[in-house]
């Protein structure tokens, strides 16, 4: 099967959509935040990486199933958009 070829319409719609979105550049302040999150908080590079981003944002909330609900770095907010699901018992009939 021959992949479909990605047009110039559709990839400049696709840069449009993009550029609705803040973009941060990974540079060494960036890279030593996320380290010392990830040292302070023992979690993964990953994790802190995207702490340290949405706080060089300025954002005040972060959506995330793997983070804390709840947990707070300077005037960030983890929130767990799926807290309130209960889990569901598979043992009952």
């Amino acid at each position: 099967m021959t992949p479909k070829v990605l047009t110039r319409k559709a990839a400049i719609g696709m840069l449009t959509g993009f550029a609705r979105y803040p973009v941060i550049p990974v540079d060494v302040a960036l890279v030593q935040q996320a380290l010392w999150l990830q040292h302070r908080d023992q979690t993964l590079y990953r994790d802190a990486a995207n702490i340290a981003t949405a706080l060089k944002l300025g954002a005040d909330t972060r959506y995330s199933e793997d983070l804390s609900h709840g947990q707070r770095d300077e005037t960030l907010t983890v929130l767990n958009p799926f807290v309130w699901i209960r889990r569901i018992d598979l043992s009952m009939p």
